[in-house]
């Protein structure tokens, strides 16, 4: 049995990410730090966890949960690091219908650059799909101008990303980028990223928050897509659920990173108790042998919740020499396999394949679970 330290662990080890160990978060290869027990230091990603180590949150403790770390608030790594530093004054943050009519206006007076038009109908996006999309570009003055127009300054600077300067003009604080919106279950926007370039070519995709001035954070919300459906997948990334919604005709959710599943599972449980019935847990197939075995905690944190609420669980794999992501996979014309989960031994994941896919792929199961709800599998 796992044994709880009460405020700290002596015996972890701290390593940088590299490029042959990216952050299992934020996937990208600088900056971020994993520790030896599973525990990531991702310098993107928010979490309800602000780390001490020069900024940057928490991920994935594998002692969540315990009385302990409920206790503490957050562990003490190595005697200093995960002591909660005090909270800043609460800001009032817009609700999500306010968040959703700022957002739908930036979107509206950022209309999509031809390079970022060319990369979504490469992925697979078309109209209407290409409005949940717009360009952020250097014509900041005229967007701040537009948007004052249209609301005032109180409630432009309760929405995160936004931000009043010394000279009362609305700042935006995010990079140039293409913006990916983040809606909820009702279709509301209730956050937003900016998918930019490293300089290695690479792309990360950065929350428009304005805690650093002083406003209203992101948070992590997850990304909710597709109709309403009994069989609900959870996946990677609010750009990958919304291609996977497409391709499936099914909800999926997208979390902000596989081991940020707090409003992800929040979700789910909405979602199951408006009928969802199954859960399939469609996480990337990472080659990196590290960010592999993270990824695998995570599938079991996914399984384990969707079984304690009495849905049917089901983990998708596939080949990672074919893809990395559903999205991907399913963009080459294939599926995945479906391996049925009824309970969870240990802590070891499902090994076996899904004996009824065969004839009956995972894609046909998603429409007759869409269509007779009475046929849905249920775990024994």
């Amino acid at each position: 049995m796992q044994q709880y330290p009460p405020f700290g662990r002596h015996d972890t080890v701290l390593s940088r990410v590299s490029r042959r160990q990216p952050c299992p978060i934020c996937q990208h290869t600088d900056w971020c730090e994993l520790r030896s027990d599973g525990a990531i230091h991702c310098m993107r990603v928010e979490s309800p966890i602000p780390s001490l180590r020069g900024g940057g949150w928490w991920h994935n403790f594998p002692d969540q949960g315990s009385p302990e770390h409920a206790r503490a608030g957050a562990y003490k790594a190595n005697n200093t690091d995960l002591t909660p530093a005090e909270p800043p004054p609460a800001v009032p943050a817009a609700t999500a219908a306010e968040r959703d009519k700022v957002y739908q206006s930036l979107l509206a007076i950022c209309p999509l650059h031809t390079d970022h038009m060319r990369y979504l109908r490469a992925e697979g996006f078309h109209e209407p799909e290409l409005r949940w999309y717009g360009s952020l570009d250097s014509k900041r003055a005229l967007i701040g101008r537009e948007l004052q127009r249209k609301y005032a300054n109180g409630l432009l600077a309760a929405v995160p990303g936004f931000y009043i300067r010394a000279d009362g003009q609305l700042a935006i604080s995010a990079p140039d980028g293409l913006l990916v919106a983040v809606r909820d279950e009702e279709g509301r926007i209730i956050g937003m990223q900016v998918r930019v370039a490293e300089r290695d070519g690479s792309k990360k995709y950065l929350w428009l928050s304005s805690a650093s001035k002083a406003g209203p954070a992101s948070g992590a919300p997850a990304a909710i897509a597709g109709p309403a459906s009994a069989m609900v997948w959870v996946t990677e990334g609010a750009k990958k659920a919304h291609s996977a919604a497409l391709a499936l005709d099914c909800r999926v959710i997208g979390l902000p990173g596989h081991a940020t599943q707090k409003e992800g599972l929040e979700a789910l449980r909405r979602l199951a108790d408006a009928g969802a019935l199954c859960v399939v847990v469609a996480l990337d197939e990472d080659s990196n042998p590290a960010t592999a075995a993270a990824v695998d905690r995570s599938r079991r944190q996914l399984c384990r919740a969707g079984l304690s609420m009495g849905l049917a669980v089901r983990v998708a794999r596939w080949d990672g020499d074919v893809a990395k992501g559903l999205d991907d996979l399913l963009r080459t014309g294939q599926v995945p396999e479906l391996q049925i989960v009824t309970a969870l031994a240990g802590e070891d994941p499902p090994a076996g394949p899904d004996g009824e896919s065969g004839a009956l792929s995972c894609l046909g199961l998603c429409r007759i679970l869409r269509s007779s709800p009475a046929l849905a599998w249920r775990s024994a």
